[in-house]
């Protein structure tokens, strides 16, 4: 399943495929509402400042660092030192809203590290200093070599040597979050570290289908939750709860994230249960389920990806037989399915994917005769899945 995943960020295709005329409700329940406190005015981080600024703070706690910036039309220019060194290290960067992101150069012009921060208040910046790891490109975690917590105060405002203060809640919030149940190619994941009083960093990436989001900065904790905010109108907010996280996006997160995806929704501890076929109906019983689950083997999991989308197709084969489409959102041409069943208990499938890296349907039955007719319906399918490739495709039956 997580090739599957892989394989669709990748191709990154906008595409539309086919559905049926029933939409399957496989999203699962509506998390409970859940109020969220009333948000502050945003920080201004260029509030009462003009020209350059000096800053000091430190990097992980003990290793001090002075720091100048001029922010000015939405970008950061200046130059960091450590105190232990004191040579110039040059950045640039820009200022969204209360984020603060800087990339930092050695002499040749070479990036060495980036800065992600955000105004706490107008005088204080708290994030994180990372080297990025360029051969994780593309993928969704681990794309640091290095991280640590990083803080700067402006000079001269009394609090320039303190380091962040610890959060008495920190263990509540801190760790790996995930969607409770997967939908097919549909899972999310929020990682929350360096948490202090004031705020706490964030990863999180969310799957739908072939389309996919990201984002990463530093959310400032208020009241019992907190909020990321971007200069584009953007807000991101966390509720705690137990053992439950619950964000909610606004309609200005979508620009993080393809078509489909949402960041928003319930979050646990717990990893993430793959729903089952029985669960939304395209399967009778978990009995049937693991009958479907012998009948297509190694594919079993890729019928799990592309049932991201489904709809109920028209059964050929009399009343006594139900059928259900399932595809993949953004790469339909190229990963979709069949499931078919019979109230004796008779199963069906037809798979379109890729096989010795060529397009071919692979055709399933529970009977284990593949080698006569399919059903009328999967006939159908196959006949207008070839027709959208304008060329017949390659059956496998498989036994």
């Amino acid at each position: 399943m997580r090739k599957m995943m892989v394989i669709c960020v990748l191709l990154g295709l906008v595409l539309t495929g086919c559905g049926g005329a029933q939409k399957v409700d496989n999203t699962g329940p509506a998390a409970p509402p859940v109020t969220a406190v009333k948000a502050p005015t945003p920080v201004s981080p260029v509030a009462a400042m003009s020209g350059e600024v000096a800053y000091s703070g430190a990097i992980n706690g003990d290793l001090g660092i002075h720091m100048r910036l001029k922010i000015a039309d939405g970008k950061a220019t200046g130059s960091y030192y450590y105190d232990s060194v004191k040579t110039d290290i040059a950045l640039k960067g820009e200022v969204d809203g209360p984020q603060l992101r800087l990339r930092e150069f050695d002499a040749a012009g070479k990036e060495t590290g980036r800065f992600y921060g955000a105004f706490v208040h107008p005088g204080r910046v708290e994030g994180v200093w990372a080297v990025y790891n360029p051969e994780r490109e593309g993928h969704f975690r681990d794309f640091w070599l290095r991280i640590y917590p990083f803080f700067v105060t402006v000079e001269g405002t009394g609090g320039e040597a303190a380091s962040p203060d610890p959060q008495s809640d920190k263990e509540a919030w801190e760790g790996a979050w995930r969607r409770p149940v997967s939908t097919g190619s549909t899972a999310g994941e929020v990682r929350i570290s360096f948490v202090t009083a004031k705020s706490f960093w964030f990863e999180m990436y969310q799957i739908a289908g072939g389309h996919s989001g990201r984002i990463r900065g530093v959310a400032i904790l208020e009241g019992e939750g907190a909020a990321f905010r971007d200069g584009r109108g953007g807000e991101l907010l966390f509720i705690r709860k137990e053992d439950r996280l619950t964000l909610k996006a606004n309609d200005k997160m979508s620009r993080y994230a393809g078509y489909g995806v949402s960041f928003g929704g319930d979050f646990t501890r717990e990893q993430t249960r793959q729903r089952t076929f029985a669960e939304i109906g395209v399967l009778a019983s978990i009995a049937q389920e693991e009958m479907f689950r012998q009948m297509t083997g190694r594919y079993y999991e890729r019928f799990v990806d592309y049932f991201h989308l489904a709809g109920r197709e028209e059964s050929l084969d009399g009343p006594d037989t139900k059928a259900f489409a399932g595809y993949m959102r953004g790469l339909a041409p190229y990963y979709q399915c069949i499931i078919m069943r019979s109230d004796q208990g008779a199963l069906w499938a037809a798979l379109l994917t890729f096989v010795n890296r060529k397009s071919a349907i692979v055709y399933f039955a529970s009977d284990g005769n593949t080698d006569g007719p399919p059903p009328k319906t999967i006939e159908k399918w196959i006949a207008k899945v070839q027709q959208k490739h304008k060329r017949k495709l390659e059956i496998i039956r498989y036994h």
